[in-house]
């Protein structure tokens, strides 16, 4: 593998848009506003505005530009003075008419001479009109223009810029991109090109050895030829990576010198966000780059944001446990896991005794404080696959997979310890704890007149409601302590929970 870096950003300074308007009006106003705004909500752009298509085209030949606008307006020429000899309507009709085709030829001369500059060949130029008539837009296009837009649009207006607010979007560290291609002659001028725009390049010449990097490397992006060296293909390599949770959404472009249209389909299908056939255009990649990346961008944040909320969703904000939602959840995956394979878990059900002694001597925040502190020795006494919930108030479960009884009972006894001698905020706190398990419930027959059990039903809800029912005898037995469900020998434990 080779890594090249040269530049420590993607893009030098700020993105420059240039704006091209040859006449005041109303409209006109309004798309100077547009832009205007959009200049001032981002920090990352810069407006040039040109009233003089000559001078315009000057800065165009003398200076690199991101995106180049134009304003084509229906006329340049003030109402006219009838001709004393003439009808006054078609003498009207006649001098607009030649106002506008002829300043349309001039916007057509100023596309023209954009694409024939060695700086702005390939810059965006987007023409506004007032008037939008085919035989203008089929003019504008073939003279080179990217698209044309009418002046009263305002959502494809508002839409252009907000793409290209995107697009302009300046990462805050350089993009590090794996970059699979065999040939010297391609990938030297590739990693020149890509490492002097500010990425950061991790070339290999191998599909295989690029897979293998992505186990130790974190990429931005992949740009991968489909034929390389060995028995890995780029197509293959892709598809690996995309079927990965953590390259789900990565950007990835196939470069490719097969011409086939199916072919073609199914690198899409494996999951690449673009494909492109060789010869490959750098700026046009680095184009498409810099816009799948805005796009992956906001997909990555949404689904940050989705996460975030869903785990607001399950999580309780005083004590930063699960709650009794993610409790309903997750019970029924681990009870379902465990008869599955003919396993076995536990569940404690934990009081803070005297709570409400507590809230009325010491206060609700000092109230607060101690289940908090509760909580965060809970965490302390769990595994990595258990589960610790708040279900309400000073209610508190602990969910514990694959962990029996007997060792479930230990568990409980070390945590009531832990928080007996504790001491939070120099208060006295207690727990009483409840313990049931699936594989007890199952094996006996309990006597549910007073236990909120329902005969004959080994699921979740039983095994909670035999821990609560523990819990309460361990209340009326003088708190501070643990009980288990059943009647069980706990003087042998392997100690595993």
């Amino acid at each position: 593998m080779h890594t090249f870096l040269q530049n420590p950003t993607l893009k030098q300074g700020k993105d420059t848009v240039l704006m091209i308007c040859q006449i005041d009006s109303t409209e006109q106003f309004q798309f100077r506003r547009l832009w205007s705004k959009a200049q001032v909500d981002s920090a990352h752009m810069q407006i040039s505005d040109f009233a003089d298509l000559g001078k315009a085209l000057a800065h165009i030949e003398a200076q690199k530009q991101d995106l180049i606008l134009v304003y084509l307006p229906e006329s340049t020429a003030p109402d006219p003075i009838p001709d004393a000899h003439a009808d006054k309507n078609e003498h009207v009709t006649k001098v607009r008419a030649t106002s506008y085709e002829s300043l349309l030829e001039r916007v057509r001369h100023l596309v023209r001479q954009c694409r024939q500059t060695t700086l702005n060949a390939l810059t965006p130029v987007i023409v506004v009109v007032d008037r939008l008539e085919e035989a203008t837009l089929h003019a504008l296009l073939v003279a080179g223009a990217t698209d044309v837009i009418k002046s009263g649009d305002s959502a494809s207006l508002d839409r252009l810029v907000s793409d290209f607010q995107m697009a302009a979007v300046v990462p805050d560290k350089p993009l590090h991109m794996l970059y699979v291609e065999d040939s010297p002659s391609i990938f030297a001028v590739f990693i020149e090109y890509f490492s002097a725009k500010g990425f950061q390049v991790s070339h290999f010449t191998s599909a295989r050895q690029a897979l293998k990097s992505t186990l130790k490397e974190s990429y931005d992006l992949v740009v991968a030829d489909v034929m390389v060296e060995g028995t890995l293909t780029g197509l293959s390599l892709v598809r690996s990576i995309k079927g990965s949770a953590q390259g789900r959404l990565l950007p990835c472009f196939i470069v490719s010198g097969l011409q086939d249209q199916a072919q073609k389909m199914q690198m899409l299908a494996a999951g690449a966000d673009d494909v492109l056939i060789k010869p490959v255009s750098l700026e046009e990649l680095h184009s498409r780059i810099l816009g799948v990346w805005a796009d992956y961008q906001e997909r990555r944040s949404i689904e940050e944001e989705q996460a975030r909320l869903q785990t607001m969703a399950l999580t309780d904000q005083l004590t930063g446990l699960l709650n009794r939602h993610a409790l309903e959840s997750i019970a029924q995956r681990v009870h379902a896991n465990a008869l599955r394979h003919e396993g076995d878990y536990s569940v404690l059900m934990c009081d803070i005794d005297h709570f409400k002694h507590v809230n009325d001597t010491f206060g609700h925040q000092a109230g607060d404080d101690i289940l908090q502190a509760v909580a965060k020795l809970m965490g302390q006494h769990t595994r990595t696959e258990d589960y610790a919930f708040r279900i309400g108030g000073e209610e508190l479960v602990l969910l514990l997979p694959n962990c029996s009884l007997v060792d479930a009972v230990h568990k409980a006894d070390r945590f009531r310890w832990a928080v007996q001698t504790s001491r939070p905020l120099g208060i006295d706190i207690t727990v009483s704890i409840g313990v049931a398990c699936l594989s007890q419930l199952q094996g006996l027959q309990l006597d549910v007149a007073d236990s909120g059990l329902v005969p004959e039903d080994h699921g979740f809800s039983n095994i909670l409601a035999a821990a609560d029912a523990a819990l309460y005898r361990a209340k009326a037995n003088g708190r501070n302590q643990v009980e288990s469900a059943y009647n069980t020998d706990l003087s042998q434990s392997p100690d595993v929970c």
